[in-house]
């Protein structure tokens, strides 16, 4: 029987790989000032995850108008992108340096992410380390269904058996989980539920290198 061998890493982005809602709340905040606007601390958290057209909406909204939710929805954009393509990336506590290792150990990465084309597009230049990116407008069916996984499986050329994804969100991790995949999930605001083949790990990714990645990928088959 032939050996088993962990021939990809799979990735979300927002909130395993990379931290970047509080850019978006601080730009949030400063388009609302423009227009003599503010909201509670409370209203930014829960927005968390949602859309950006929709966000763009209630900014529209909360300003009477004075800007259009596409004009709101065009300029978050705008200055996100600027800040990625300057190599303003907030990776999270460990992410860089395990994606570093994995990388040094010659296995591929690929990433899926609810992120649209045009932020991915920035992204994809910043950090050349990934071989596939499947972004939110590549898919019809976003996370929990596993389509968008799926997606990046095929792209790099492997199965669910050969990859261990890395997840934080209940969403997200329901829909890796859904490829039979192995899932490592790092909550950072989402609780994941124990599943099979799901390994959860508090804390994120400090202190975790690439033996140890594939440690917990063999520890679930």
């Amino acid at each position: 029987m032939r050996e088993r061998r962990l021939r990809a890493v799979l990735w979300d982005f927002d909130g395993t790989l990379v931290n970047s809602e509080p850019m978006w709340i601080e730009h949030e905040k400063q388009l609302l000032a423009r227009y003599g606007v503010s909201w509670p601390e409370e209203q930014f958290k829960d927005q968390i995850g949602e859309p950006a057209a929709t966000t763009a909406q209630r900014i529209s909204e909360s300003c009477r108008g004075l800007i259009t939710a596409a004009q709101a929805y065009e300029e978050l954009h705008a200055r996100i992108c600027e800040r990625f393509a300057f190599g303003e990336i907030p990776f999270l506590p460990g992410a860089r340096e395990l994606l570093t290792d994995i990388r040094a150990n010659w296995i591929p990465c690929g990433m899926y992410t609810a992120s649209n084309k045009r932020i991915m597009t920035v992204v994809a230049t910043a950090m050349p380390e990934f071989e596939c990116i499947v972004d939110g407008d590549d898919v019809q069916r976003p996370k929990p269904d596993p389509e968008g996984y799926l997606q990046a499986m095929r792209r790099m050329g492997v199965t669910a058996e050969e990859v261990i994804i890395i997840e934080d969100s209940v969403p997200g991790a329901d829909a890796a989980s859904a490829t039979g995949a192995v899932v490592l999930a790092v909550p950072l605001l989402g609780s994941p539920r124990p599943a099979p083949r799901r390994v959860l790990r508090e804390g994120g990714l400090t202190g975790l290198d690439f033996a140890g990645l594939e440690k917990i990928w063999r520890g679930q088959w």
